[in-house]
């Protein structure tokens, strides 16, 4: 019979297993050129970001590895209700994009993945704008 203890060793175990795995998919995707090209297109994915929303950006390198945040333009404040209301109705326009409530503000963490492309933000550029337009 299986207990905590023998499932948890059982995870563990697999989990050591599929280091190697892991390392070798990630090489096959580009390994060290793939993470420059991601904090590349972090930092224009942000940048974009935050002109098309004329808004301002969280940090900037070399804080930021291949992730962004960027001030959401909204007025009134910033509590983790308001956050959480904002964020459904992204989801119901179809991004799953992460929102925190932060220094007075609400912000978009953007993050980006070997499979994104600067259109990706562009898409999503666009999609925040409008969200953000109707609730107001």
């Amino acid at each position: 019979m299986l207990n905590a203890d023998s499932a948890d060793i059982a995870e563990s175990t697999l989990a050591f297993l599929s280091i190697d795995a892991a390392i070798d998919f990630h090489e096959r995707l580009g390994g060290a050129d793939l993470r420059s090209r991601n904090i590349s297109l972090a930092a224009d994915a942000t940048a974009l970001l935050t002109r098309c929303l004329n808004t301002e950006m969280g940090a900037s390198d070399p804080f930021t590895a291949a992730m962004g945040l960027v001030r959401l333009p909204i007025a009134g404040p910033a509590t983790p209700e308001r956050v959480l209301e904002l964020r459904g109705l992204m989801l119901d326009a179809g991004t799953d994009a992460p929102l925190h409530a932060l220094a007075n503000g609400i912000w978009l963490r953007i993050s980006v993945q070997a499979y994104n492309e600067l259109e990706d933000y562009e898409k999503l550029s666009a999609l925040v704008a409008r969200v953000i337009r109707n609730w107001e």
